[in-house]
């Protein structure tokens, strides 16, 4: 991908940087009012296969490999948001464009990025979100822009159907915890089901994600967007009861009232205080949590709401991904006799139970028992995701002409 931008850099006669970590930066045009600015990452999760083919189905994009006879990912995480950058250093005089390494894995490349190069920049859009609603003001915790953008861009949003949301974590959110002195966001982009081989590409939710960040540096590329990240300072509030065998701190309840569902599942029968189960979901003993801050050795702090790790003693997060495993190692936490741990790879909370440690992912994991159930419920999924992404129901999602095809 870093060989394709580079290519393509030289044949439009574009200037290309390119810092230590191997990220690339290409500005076009010279302004004096600040530019426009789009990122996006050239990383996937996906492996590196000497045969592989993408097909074209009606409006979807799907990928096959020949190695292994069956369907593989397509990296539409990030391929569509590179495509947006490259169609934006065609489409406008003046814009700026970065692409990091390594996002999958931490952000590692926009944490390793020269943040003067945004210094003259106007606000930063990113294309690096799954399906096609979401415009995200919030990204794990982290503040993405301010009032005064989200009320400017708003008539915007209607006309191309988005929604102000809380998302995860990506190089946006990494570029405003080191200071990116303007407005940001991450817009969902028409791929789907990231990270899994089934993974598929929605053409017309591509366009319609490009067609609002177009409309928007049509509109407001010559406008700067202040805007700065502040973390938040959290501070244990007393009293806490303390689990000796789990060594966590839990919020004080003094009179727990666990809710019975009336539920057919036996699973999701018995609900408790602060952990819940996934309505519907197809991963079994998945649990969310909403409440006050969790302490861990009185130190370490889960924030639900942020669903970030806080270090008490020096007043800031925890945005090492090692580090972070680590801690949640350790995490267990105990609700009305039952006990949970924290999975890294889903960002949830498992029953202890059913849970166990994978040294090489550094996460808790389900055992085997209760991951071929999980594997079975997928299997199960795969005829109502057909029926999702089935051409009648996006045509009667998109209920509007689109102006062009911007893919062509």
């Amino acid at each position: 991908m870093r060989s394709f931008v580079k290519s393509f850099a030289k044949e439009k006669n574009l200037p290309i940087t390119e810092d230590d970590y191997g990220n690339l930066f290409i500005t076009k045009g010279e302004s004096k009012k600040g530019y426009p600015c789009m990122v996006s990452h050239m990383d996937t999760v996906h492996k590196i296969l000497s045969d592989f083919t993408v097909f074209e189905h009606k409006d979807s994009l799907f990928a096959y490999s020949a190695d292994g006879c069956h369907q593989v990912g397509i990296g539409g995480d990030d391929k569509v948001g590179v495509y947006a950058c490259l169609q934006a250093l065609i489409d406008f005089p003046v814009v700026k464009t970065a692409f990091f390494r390594d996002e999958e894995i931490g952000c590692l490349g926009s944490t390793k990025a020269d943040m003067s190069y945004f210094d003259d920049c106007n606000f930063v859009i990113m294309l690096d979100r799954r399906e096609n609603k979401d415009f995200s003001i919030n990204a794990a915790g982290v503040q993405l822009s301010s009032k005064e953008f989200r009320t400017s861009i708003k008539h915007l949003l209607r006309k191309w159907r988005f929604k102000e949301t809380i998302t995860s974590i990506t190089d946006v959110m990494k570029l405003k915890q080191r200071g990116l002195s303007v407005c940001a966001t991450n817009i969902a982009c028409g791929y789907y089901f990231p990270h899994f081989d089934y993974e598929v590409v929605i053409m017309s939710d591509v366009d319609r994600a490009y067609c609002l960040a177009h409309d928007i540096i049509s509109e407001f590329g010559e406008t700067r967007f202040e805007h700065k990240y502040v973390p938040k300072v959290y501070k244990p509030k007393l009293p806490f009861n303390y689990n000796k065998q789990s060594g966590s701190l839990l919020p004080w309840n003094p009179n727990p009232t666990p809710y019975v569902d009336i539920d057919n599942d036996e699973d999701r029968r018995v609900k408790y205080d602060m952990f819940r189960k996934y309505p519907g979901s197809k991963f079994p003993h998945v649990y969310w949590f909403k409440g006050k801050p969790l302490s861990l050795n009185n130190r370490y702090m889960y924030l639900p709401h942020e669903r970030l790790l806080y270090d008490i003693e020096k007043n800031n997060y925890i945005i090492n991904p090692d580090v972070a495993k680590e801690l949640y190692k350790d995490f267990v936490v105990k609700d009305n006799g039952k006990e949970f741990v924290f999975s890294w790879y889903i960002f949830d909370w498992l029953d202890k139970s059913h849970a166990v440690w994978l040294n090489v992912g550094k996460s808790w994991w389900l055992d085997k028992k209760h991951l071929d159930r999980w594997k079975t419920l997928k299997n199960r999924g795969e005829s109502k995701r057909r029926k999702h992404l089935s051409m009648d129901v996006l045509t009667k999602k998109l209920e509007m002409q689109l102006p062009m095809n911007m893919m062509e």
